[in-house]
């Protein structure tokens, strides 16, 4: 038995209700899209190097062990966007703090997956900006 807990993956096969998904989505047909300020420390993995973690766990994983699934890079939401919106269509216009924080808002997802690392041997292979490269094709 092992435990991976997946922080956030996106790619092709994302719901469309994701925030990156719908952002990808507004950019690309250059919709307006009301943002919160975005300052969030996120982390995202693309979907194939999640596949690959994933495949390397149930074959190196050790049993009983909790993983953390996830890139290990956190930076801010706003970065993530600012670099989306420059391959997708640099001219969008991003609308920070537009909408307020929830009162439960997470602040900080970053994965610490030296354990998955570590066992396996995983390493993410594909960038944020490839990764949202793939997506718009």
């Amino acid at each position: 038995h092992i435990w991976v807990r997946v922080f956030s993956v996106y790619g092709s096969n994302d719901n469309e209700g994701t925030l990156l998904s719908s952002f990808v989505e507004k950019c690309k047909s250059n919709e307006y899209m009301a943002l919160t300020p975005c300052t969030q420390i996120w982390d995202f993995l693309h979907e194939l190097d999640a596949g690959s973690a994933l495949f390397l766990l149930g074959d190196k994983g050790v049993s009983g062990e909790i993983y953390c699934l996830g890139s290990g890079e956190g930076r801010p939401l706003s970065e993530y966007l600012t670099s989306a919106k420059r391959i997708i269509n640099n001219s969008y216009e991003l609308h920070f703090g537009e909408i307020a924080f929830s009162p439960h808002q997470v602040m900080h997802l970053c994965a610490d997956n030296s354990k998955l690392k570590a066992d396996t041997g995983w390493f993410n292979r594909i960038d944020f900006a490839s990764g949202i490269r793939m997506m718009t094709k």
